[in-house]
């Protein structure tokens, strides 16, 4: 391995992450002025088994604030066969809900279901979440007055995750604390290129102009990025609302097989991206992490990679990445309100977790949800 290869990767890792950080400064907190609700959205919610899931979201849902005639809930069922479907018809004594089967015509079974929720609604505006989110009494309001003040066409939001202490759950914070600052940061640099399905809204106008997921609906993820590179292919407006009361609470992994298998669905759409940006971030992050990693083992096994100085140059590279990696988890967890434990060991061992993550997503298939995908 080149030390020269390691500095120019370290100067593009710096300056990447540097500049998330700075994005994430450049986004203004939305403070709304609650003015009248006048923005119609079709609530869309996907589910396949989560019976263990549903009744919170449910009771978060019943406590939202926003007039009834202004908000249609449509829960997606993908051939659940447990208690989902009679846990939400349950919640229609709290609020108007209708259950749609998925009509299944592609290889994403939550791609198909969210076609089927806007080819049946009369709103204005899709917003999704998933089974597995709560969210406070005022995250509409907030997304109306955004709506009403920025005129956008696409808006991506905060997706959080409560404090952990225990090692596991809280490197799994600490991942999901940087891809919401990068999220944010990719906003604020006027770069955008990712966003999270359980928290984001559209018009239904921009999805039925765009064909939906026309081209990428072979891979299975990616209900969310390959909607907001459709809009800012298409030159639409599109924003990031940050707003405490916009933040919709989700969970862990609960163990370590459950983690690959998500973060390998997750990584599988990468090889789809058309947005160029997202494909040097994509690419300057694997190595970023890659290479630490040898690195260590090389350390490990009194081994230079082709020599000291390149082994001292990795050990540079490392300390400037925990600096920069350290400063935007700073900025993202004081916005979410959560604090992130054993950064300084979780650093040391999540460059092999990643690395693992994205090689295993380049061969074979995964299972989500009971059922087995190919590449």
């Amino acid at each position: 391995m080149s030390a020269v290869f390691l500095i120019i990767l370290c100067v593009a890792y710096v300056a990447l992450i540097g500049a998330f950080s700075y994005g994430f400064e450049k986004v203004p907190e939305f403070r709304a002025s609650r003015p009248t609700p006048t923005t119609r959205f079709c609530m869309v919610v996907p589910f396949r088994n989560e019976e263990n899931c549903l009744p919170t979201l449910l009771a978060s849902l019943a406590e939202l604030d926003y007039p009834s005639e202004l908000l249609e809930y449509i829960f997606v069922d993908d051939a659940s066969d447990d208690a989902s479907v009679a846990l939400i018809r349950s919640a229609s004594l709290l609020f108007p809900v209708s259950i749609l089967p998925n009509r299944r015509l592609t290889a994403s079974p939550k791609k198909d279901a969210i076609v089927t929720a806007v080819e049946a609604t009369n709103m204005d505006w899709i917003i999704t979440t998933d089974a597995d989110c709560t969210m406070g009494p005022n995250w509409l309001r907030a997304y109306d007055a955004f709506i009403q003040e920025e005129q956008p066409d696409f808006i991506a939001a905060p997706v959080g995750v409560p404090s952990q202490s225990q090692y596991w759950p809280a490197l799994q914070l600490m991942e999901h604390m940087a891809l919401q600052g990068a999220t944010i940061g990719g906003f604020g640099i006027g770069m955008p290129f990712l966003c999270n399905g359980a928290n984001m809204a559209y018009t239904k106008h921009f999805f039925q102009e765009s064909y939906g997921y026309l081209g990428n609906d072979a891979i299975a993820s990616g209900d969310d990025v390959f909607l907001l590179h459709k809009a800012v292919q298409a030159g639409k407006k599109t924003a990031f609302l940050k707003a405490k009361d916009a933040i919709v609470w989700t969970g862990l992994a609960p163990d370590f097989a459950t983690y690959v298998q998500q973060r390998v669905r997750w990584a599988r759409k990468s090889s789809g991206y058309r947005n160029t940006f997202a494909r040097i971030v994509a690419g300057v992050v694997f190595f970023g992490n890659l290479f630490p990693a040898l690195a260590l083992v090389c350390l490990l096994w009194r081994r230079s990679l082709s020599g000291h100085s390149d082994l001292h140059t990795a050990a540079w590279f490392f300390a400037f990445k925990c600096m920069v990696d350290y400063a935007l988890l700073t900025k993202t967890r004081r916005f979410f309100g959560v604090y992130a434990y054993h950064f300084f060991s979780g650093s040391l061992v999540y460059p092999f977790l990643s690395s693992f993550v994205a090689t295993r997503s380049m061969w074979g298939g995964y299972t989500w949800k009971g059922r087995r995908f190919r590449r």
